[in-house]
């Protein structure tokens, strides 16, 4: 689902698809370009003996982000500096991007213990994550990855893991849309599946 916004200047006015560096002319060679590189580098993330991390923070999910893009956009890694939207529903506004991520991420209130000890929480923080770093919609493109690369690590570094390569596509759209309306019920199902013993 594309994204729906004014005056966007990642776009390439001579070809009418996003601005890259990979070469792509065309919106399906843009997603081959994006198919072939991004689940490589994603899966690199993980695929060792995880970092452990201390600090989840805007500049982590920044380098997450550019470390899948930087082969296929040139602003990967950097805040939009539009408005964007989906339908019916807008993340938060470009200029407020910087203190919506600094503010919820400094004051998500996690009792680490609880997290690594019972699922239920761990489900509920999660959630609670995904939840709100897709409504704050970091990048102009890219976010989902991002952001389940993100909350995948933050599992990983507490004892879980999320299953994402058994997520139902449509599912996961069904619960974002509902979670921008704070109804955060099919999210919390979706992650009670997801989300296993590392």
């Amino acid at each position: 689902m594309a994204y729906d916004a004014s005056n966007d200047h990642y776009i390439d006015p001579a070809i009418g698809i996003l601005r890259n560096i990979a070469g792509a002319k065309t919106q399906a060679e843009l997603d081959r370009s994006e198919a072939d590189v991004t689940p490589v580098i994603i899966a690199t993330l993980t695929q060792f003996e995880p970092p452990v991390l201390t600090e989840f923070n805007k500049q982590l999910l920044q380098d997450i982000h550019r470390e899948i893009f930087n082969t296929i956009y040139d602003w990967a890694g950097e805040f939009r500096t539009i408005d964007i939207g989906k339908e019916t529903a807008y993340f938060a506004h470009a200029d407020y991007i910087d203190q919506s991520l600094e503010g919820f991420l400094r004051n998500l209130d996690i009792d680490i213990v609880e997290f690594s000890r019972r699922k239920k929480y761990a489900v509920e923080i999660i959630t609670k994550m995904y939840s709100e770093l897709n409504a704050i919609h970091t990048f102009r493109e890219g976010n989902g990855r991002a952001i389940r690369s993100f909350v995948r690590l933050f599992a990983i570094n507490h004892g879980w893991d999320i299953e994402w390569h058994r997520m139902n596509p449509d599912e996961n759209i069904a619960a974002c849309v509902e979670a921008m309306s704070a109804d955060e019920i099919l999210m919390r199902l979706m992650f009670e599946k997801l989300l296993v013993r590392y």
